[in-house]
């Protein structure tokens, strides 16, 4: 999902801070951490984002982990992530939360093809926070609603239905009537997926498993929303946050912190699967920190009305040594999720002069590529917790490339690059445009503050190379606003980006960043990266059920995006995770850390530690 996952800022020098406590400490609901005497009762976590709000756009939401933690404990899907750990393999498994079993079937679509019936049988006995029963009706109403969103192929769509001049209404849009989802019992739905749209059976179609189902009786037409078009789009419900899941919304403060409540009414509090039981933090706390060394001062803390459990970015390696021999501290190195990259914004009126031409431009893309070093990147910024990327897929995985172009750092061949292709460099030093109105090369990379140090870095390499690049530091909340929206006046022209493709098949997600920035890729494709024989492959991607085929298309997708250079990948970090393991144990630790957008793990399963 976009930016599930923020690292901290790995720069060098930590500038100290005096004062980082909220006012107030104990239980109540001002942000501060319990604790004192009793056992542990609220899970502090400390995290470097927050979502804008908690309004239903579940897109939006899913640009941060705490976001896409939210939809995970208050809403719920109507399946959960599987516990991966070591074994990747994991990620296909089907692990029950609103929906208990599932089964394919075929039918005979009336033109000689086939429809793939999906059915669905849901969990009873499960209550909405209010005390309403859930039921397939709330199912239904979450599919054929905007509350679910984007759509893509692995929806369940009468395509030929939405393309039809049938439905001029919809205009570029899918109508609620298109979507194939019905009620077949009072637990039990069922999708139809129509020919040539037919899913993986291996695996259950990838958007069940992070989108939240929402009440009908809340969202729907007999719902409370006040605004404009209530009912037309019922993802921007800004009300009470009712939901399924194991905690309710205390309180929310936009910009410092989000506080939950246990629901002791919790479904799972008498399961027995090991996944969903009911949680023993009775709070949880996610408390927003923009400056690290108040978040470490926090995490390094004993007063109960500051301290921080566990801190979701991981922490700097300079840290590693002085925490491992903390004996209230459990110190782990785990594989990352992010992946960082450089993007560059291809959109031919708001992107760059100098590097928005697919063409044209491309060997200054190919020149900067050689340019980053990327192995210095992982030993000066990461401290050697890291490793040079080359694509989203991760190298562990089968479907990764084993010899994708434009990945060697080397000065020499980025300068017969430029040379080739008929740029000169001046007297000034600086690198300028090829035809008689020459003009010297100038752009801005932007980033957030937590890209701080990575971005510092590669403006050095540029600069050192020739090209006169300025750093652009944004604040967290501009740079994500502005991002995902290349085609509008003050777009970014190059930023840094990191964000977590996840093991396979969760993966499939990621490719959304290249598809048709007007369809598909819409406020997903940041780069503006336009090419019909790459959407072509997205959907094969999506619809194919045969694993060796997918590789083939994976292949192929990432040769493709290695000899366009939308992006340049830099380099995929290890982990350094740290927790508190003087208040609270039974951490569960994986890929990405102890809280992400693929683990919930830790904050449902921990126990408080006995106090003496």
């Amino acid at each position: 999902m976009k930016s599930k996952k923020w690292l901290i800022s790995l720069g060098l020098a930590i500038v100290l801070v005096v004062s980082f406590a909220l006012p107030g400490c104990g239980g109540g609901d001002d942000g501060g951490g319990g604790g004192g005497a009793e056992p542990a009762s609220r899970l502090n976590i400390a995290v470097t984002q927050l979502p804008n709000s908690l309004s239903m756009n579940q897109l939006e939401l899913q640009n941060t982990n705490p976001g896409s933690l939210y939809l995970m404990l208050i809403y719920e899907g109507l399946y959960g992530y599987a516990k991966v750990d070591e074994d990747l393999g994991a990620a296909y498994d089907f692990v029950p939360k609103l929906a208990v079993g599932y089964d394919w079937s075929y039918e005979p679509d009336g033109t000689g093809g086939q429809n793939q019936i999906l059915t669905l049988d849901l969990r009873e006995g499960v209550k909405w926070h209010d005390g309403e029963e859930f039921t397939a009706d709330d199912v239904v109403f979450s599919m054929k609603n905007k509350v679910i969103s984007p759509w893509a192929a692995d929806m369940p769509v009468n395509w030929t239905w939405v393309n039809s001049e049938d439905y001029p209404w919809c205009d570029d849009d899918i109508c609620p009537e298109d979507i194939l989802v019905e009620k077949t019992g009072k637990y039990q739905v069922q999708f139809t997926y129509v020919q040539g749209y037919h899913q993986p059976e291996d695996y259950l179609p990838c958007d069940f498993l992070w989108y939240g189902i929402v009440p009908e009786h809340v969202f729907g037409p007999a719902g409370d929303g006040t605004y404009d078009e209530w009912n037309e789009d019922p993802g921007m419900w800004d009300g009470e946050c009712i939901g399924t899941g194991p905690y309710k919304v205390k309180k929310f403060v936009p910009d410092e912190y989000l506080l939950l409540e246990r629901n002791d009414d919790y479904w799972g509090k008498d399961d027995t699967s090991g996944y969903w039981g009911l949680p023993a933090a009775k709070e949880v706390l996610f408390k927003l920190y923009e400056e690290e060394n108040a978040m470490y001062m926090a995490f390094e803390s004993d007063d109960p009305g500051a301290l921080m459990d566990v801190l979701m970015s991981g922490v700097i390696w300079q840290k590693e040594a002085d925490y491992e021999s903390d004996p209230r501290i459990k110190v782990e190195v785990q594989e990352d999720l992010s992946i960082l990259v450089l993007g560059f914004n291809l959109h031919p009126e708001h992107g760059s002069p100098y590097l928005r031409d697919m063409e044209e431009d491309l060997p200054l893309r190919q020149a900067i590529a050689a340019a980053i070093d990327k192995q210095g990147l992982c030993d000066m910024v990461f401290g050697g917790y890291a490793e040079p990327a080359d694509s989203w897929v991760y190298k562990e995985s089968p479907n990764h490339h084993p010899s994708l172009p434009n990945n060697t750092y080397n000065l020499a061949e980025a300068a017969n690059i430029l040379t080739a292709a008929n740029y000169t460099k001046g007297d000034d030093g600086f690198w300028y445009t090829p035809g008689p109105d020459s003009t010297k090369i100038q752009f801005k990379i932007s980033a957030p503050p937590s890209r701080a140090s990575e971005l510092h870095m590669i403006v050095e390499d540029l600069r050192d190379f020739g090209l006169d690049v300025e750093e652009d530091a944004m604040d967290s909340s501009s740079f994500y606003d502005i991002l995902y929206y290349p085609n509008e006046e003050g777009a970014l022209e190059a930023f840094l980006l990191a964000d977590d493709p996840s093991p396979d098949p969760w993966s499939d997600w990621i490719w959304c960043y290249y598809a048709d920035p007007e369809e598909a890729g819409l406020e997903w494709n940041p780069w503006w990266y336009d090419v019909p024989e790459f959407d072509n492959l997205y959907w094969a991607n999506y619809l194919t059920t045969d694993m060796e085929a997918k590789k083939d298309i994976l292949l192929e997708m990432q040769e493709m995006l290695a000899e366009d250079i939308p992006t340049v990948f830099l380099t995929r970090a290890e982990i350094i995770t740290a927790c508190r393991t003087d208040r609270w144990d039974n951490w569960f630790n994986e890929l990405g850390g102890y809280a992400t957008w693929i683990n919930e793990y830790s904050i449902r399963e921990v126990t408080p530690v006995p106090v003496d």
